[in-house]
């Protein structure tokens, strides 16, 4: 009777130890696993996505206001249409690049002056300001440059009984113009003038004593054949930090027969605002 109990608490045991073992080696087992589907996953890296680049309306509000910062569309030829990416005097600028890290201020502030609203322009009194009868020369600024207010005085040379009204900015108002172009961390230079026409005749100079930038002129003229250039908007992008407006432009010779078309890509980055700002304008090749 002892001898089958001893069987049985041996049988028993011997149960017992396997069951301990197999439950070991389960758990080793799962714990193996567990770190191979570890190791797994992070061996499989999830392929990251590109910026999805997404085709705008060109007739949308984004796009037009952005586009006519710095070009706009024409269907009548002209030599002179973009004439504010020259800085040289006379040249129309039509196939001249533009990049916002190296190209001239000259260049810069004659996109300002084609925005410039004329709603915000003054209406100077010359007897109300001080204004100087020539505009102060400098590096950028080195030609005699006359005050409309300096041809209403009987002793100018360059008198005349014409009454001109003189205008004036605010360099506030200038400055608000730079930055939305170029970016809120650009550097306005007031030394610069603001050429407002191709031939350089009309300027606007700051003028420090009154914080204001008064228009000043040269005496010039002239006029220019026929022929040109016609620009129009032929397509618009935009990804996560970037909007693209691609613009087609067609050449004319001076009996208006088309001789070239060009492809330029303006180019604005997304600012830290949630506004746009001008980067260049870049012909395709």
């Amino acid at each position: 009777m002892k001898q089958r109990s001893n069987k049985g608490l041996i049988i028993g045991l011997v149960i017992s130890i396997i069951l301990l073992l197999g439950l070991g080696c389960y758990v080793v087992y799962d714990k193996d696993l567990l770190h191979l589907k570890k190791e797994t996953s992070n061996d499989i890296q999830t392929p990251k996505e590109e910026n999805e680049v997404k085709e705008l309306d060109i007739n949308s509000r984004l796009v037009q206001t952005l586009y006519n910062k710095v070009s706009s569309e024409t269907e009548e030829s002209n030599w002179n249409h973009f004439w504010y990416y020259s800085s040289e005097q006379t040249k129309d600028g039509a196939l001249e690049n533009f990049d916002v890290k190296t190209s001239s201020e000259i260049v810069k502030m004659q996109l300002v002056a084609k925005n410039l609203v004329e709603e915000n322009k003054k209406i100077i009194t010359c007897s109300d300001y001080n204004i100087p009868d020539y505009a102060p020369k400098n590096s950028y600024l080195k030609e005699d440059r006359f005050s409309l207010c300096y041809t209403q005085k009987e002793d100018s040379i360059y008198h005349s009984n014409i009454f001109y009204f003189q205008y004036g900015y605010k360099k506030d108002y200038v400055e608000s113009i730079y930055k939305e172009l170029f970016g809120p961390n650009s550097k306005l230079n007031t030394d610069v003038p603001i050429y407002t026409d191709c031939l350089h005749i009309s300027s606007y100079n700051y003028l420090n004593a009154t914080d204001m930038y008064f228009e000043y002129t040269i005496e010039g003229g002239g006029t220019n054949g026929p022929g040109g250039y016609t620009a129009k908007i032929a397509k618009a992008t935009q990804d996560d930090e970037q909007i693209k407006i691609y613009e087609t432009v067609d050449e004319y010779n001076d009996e208006k027969a088309k001789v070239d078309t060009y492809t330029f890509v303006y180019t604005f980055k997304l600012e830290k605002d949630g506004m746009y700002s001008f980067v260049s304008r870049m012909k395709e090749s």
